[in-house]
């Protein structure tokens, strides 16, 4: 059982067969400012359809935007975008009130993701080779309990309830007409 995430896509080719667009490679960006609206309340969440905003119980903020589909082999790198960082601090203040700001840091990751946004958590081949992926951004979190639902199931352990039933989370899904359509290539 591998839990790659990102690198799904290069690590895994060869074994992804029916699989080929199952996970998608994406760079998010981050960025932490001093300063910023008062307005803005602490640790109170604000998204918006191009970027997020939050304010630290610090007094500065945190961030973010991007969500750009990348190749799998640039997965893991760390490069940051100024014209999303000047992007997202422009929309800090349009949105909010006009605020000194300065930027501290700059940083980007990436996540990866499915086709219809579900992550992929079962067996591949019905011989023993089990993936979880495409979290999209949420794999930390969730994917402890993605692999106490595989490690069930190879042990032959019913699992009450099944956080993870096959109906939603099998890769299969992706490639049986008759129960979910058909992933375009």
């Amino acid at each position: 059982m591998n839990a790659t995430e990102a690198h799904t896509p290069t690590v895994f080719k060869n074994f992804l067969g029916p699989f080929l667009n199952l996970i998608t490679t994406y760079k998010e960006q981050g960025i932490h400012l001093e300063g910023g609206p008062a307005s803005i309340k602490s640790r109170v969440g604000v998204s918006g359809p191009l970027a997020w905003f939050t304010r630290i119980a610090s007094g500065g903020m945190v961030l973010g935007s991007d969500n750009t589909a990348v190749s799998p082999r640039r997965a893991g790198r760390s490069e940051p975008s100024r014209f999303i960082t000047r992007y997202c601090c422009a929309t800090v203040v349009t949105n909010w009130e006009d605020a000194p700001m300065r930027v501290t840091h700059e940083w980007t990751g990436t996540t990866s993701t499915t086709p219809d946004k579900f992550p992929v958590i079962g067996s591949m081949d019905g011989r023993g080779t089990h993936i979880i992926g495409g979290f999209s951004g949420a794999g930390s979190a969730a994917s402890f309990n993605a692999g106490r639902s595989i490690v069930f199931r190879i042990l032959g352990v019913q699992s009450d309830p099944d956080y993870h039933p096959d109906h939603f989370f099998s890769p299969f899904r992706f490639t049986d007409p008759a129960r979910y359509g058909i992933l375009d290539p």
